[in-house]
């Protein structure tokens, strides 16, 4: 049987119970990751269908994310609608 990685969001305690309280509210259905950090690291990119279970701060797993959709885009080219998807601070690309 895989092992599911399991993995927190986050810089600080705050910020990763702050982002997984909005996956597990579904305010909270996308993210993003600079594509230098996965060259950079000699990780591959995350694949269609790639599960992870997502803790918090105090290192319990609270949610499982499964991957639903990859895109690779220059930063400028980012919309609205994905900075909605991020559910992050007001919501805006500006933030």
């Amino acid at each position: 049987m895989k092992t599911i990685p399991s993995w927190k969001f986050g810089d600080t305690k705050k910020e990763t119970d702050n982002l997984i309280e909005l996956m597990i509210t579904g305010k909270k259905t996308a993210t993003s990751s600079l594509y230098e950090s996965y060259q950079r690291k000699k990780i591959p990119l995350p694949k269609i269908g790639d599960k992870n279970l997502i803790r918090d701060s105090n290192e319990i797993e609270r949610c499982l994310i499964i991957t639903s959709k990859v895109k690779i885009k220059p930063f400028n080219k980012i919309t609205n609608a994905f900075a909605k998807k991020e559910g992050e601070g007001d919501i805006s690309l500006e933030y």
